[in-house]
């Protein structure tokens, strides 16, 4: 087992899959923090413009650093991962890849474009940039039977891919193996709800966890606990309606239990009760799209060309509404809009770069 002085662990401590039989890098105790470096989604083989995805190893792709173990950890507890900092390096890249995401039959593909993320910005050219939302993709615990690549969701995590997983959040794992056997990677300095153009902004860096553990409870899938929500994960394989089902039936198991909790007894009257309240939530809708854009700061005077809400000299682009359609007409008409900003912008210096604007904030 390697040692990591000050809980540090670096990106060469790698695992490509989540299976039963992990074995752990470092050993940490409940409450201890542990500082990961992490590898982009396909570890450092893209570091310009000249690389194109078509020519990388599929092999070397996803990797997340770890295992830890976290003493005490057992199946039935839940393993807590409180994401205390996320840290990208200054240049990430975004790429298309051919036959994947949601209007590549619209676009230019293979393309790598490389962006500079400084201050809290990502910069797209010398007159474009948005907000840095740095966030983990891969993230999990050790599975119960079954080995998953790093590419795969389940109910162990993987690549969640949530974009919420950034600073602040506080992640619960079921616990299936001793130890739990915590891993993450695949950071992305942005990435919109959901890779429509199959990358964010893909980005090395270091994350800082806090481990702890909650005993005797666990979902079945992972939950995210935020300042002033909840989220709960249901994946499938490529049926939406069955993760969108499974992530319903265990949202309603999870208000039942914090009413058990909370209450001392049911908070929550009945299957049909819970089930209304359940309705409150916030679900992905097959039909109607809300296309929203965190942030396009346009750095000119073509603020009142755009029509949209404005601040000084930057031009903010915020939830455009895109009803009717579904994600991908959504998708569809959100790039429309960027694409309708003036050609002098440069968007097009991407090659898809409406296209990319969406997928990196839609």
């Amino acid at each position: 087992m390697a040692t990591a002085v000050g809980h540090r662990i670096g990106r060469d401590e790698i695992i490509w899959a989540f299976g039963p039989g992990l074995e752990p890098v470092l050993e940490v105790d409940p409450g201890e923090t542990v500082t990961f470096e992490t590898n982009d989604c396909f570890t450092g083989q893209i570091t310009s413009e000249d690389d194109l995805v078509t020519e990388i190893d599929f092999e070397r792709v996803n990797s997340a650093t770890g295992p830890v173990a976290v003493r005490g950890a057992e199946p039935g507890d839940s393993l807590i991962a409180e994401v205390l900092d996320v840290r990208p390096i200054e240049f990430g890249f975004a790429c298309l890849i051919p036959g994947f995401g949601q209007l590549i039959d619209e676009v230019q593909s293979p393309v790598t474009r490389m962006f500079r993320v400084e201050d809290g910005w990502i910069e797209m050219n010398e007159r474009v940039r948005f907000p840095a939302k740095p966030m983990v993709g891969v993230v999990g615990v050790a599975t119960d039977r079954d080995t998953l690549t790093n590419g795969l969701a389940g109910r162990h995590g993987g690549n969640l891919d949530d974009h919420l997983h950034g600073k602040g959040a506080r992640l619960y794992f079921p616990v299936r193996q001793e130890g739990g056997m915590f891993a993450v990677g695949d950071m992305h300095a942005s990435m919109g709800d959901g890779e429509i153009c199959f990358t964010g902004v893909e980005i090395s860096g270091e994350v800082t966890i806090r481990v702890s553990l909650l005993k005797g409870k666990q979902g079945t899938w992972p939950v995210t606990e935020l300042a002033d929500r909840w989220v709960v994960h249901g994946t499938a394989g490529q049926d939406f309606m069955e993760a969108l089902d499974r992530a319903s039936e265990e949202g309603a198991r999870f208000l039942e239990q914090i009413g058990v909790e909370r209450a001392g007894e049911s908070a929550v009257g009945g299957q049909d009760d819970y089930r209304r309240l359940l309705r409150l939530g916030r679900l992905p809708q097959q039909r109607k799209t809300l296309g929203q854009l965190r942030r396009v700061e346009i750095r000119d005077d073509f603020r009142e060309r755009i029509g949209v809400r404005t601040r000084g000299h930057d031009a903010i682009l915020r939830a455009l509404h895109l009803g009717g359609g579904n994600h991908l007409h959504g998708a569809r008409d959100l790039a429309r809009v960027l694409d309708g900003l003036d050609p002098s912008l440069q968007l097009a210096s991407l090659g898809h770069s409406p296209y990319a604007l969406a997928g990196l904030n839609f």
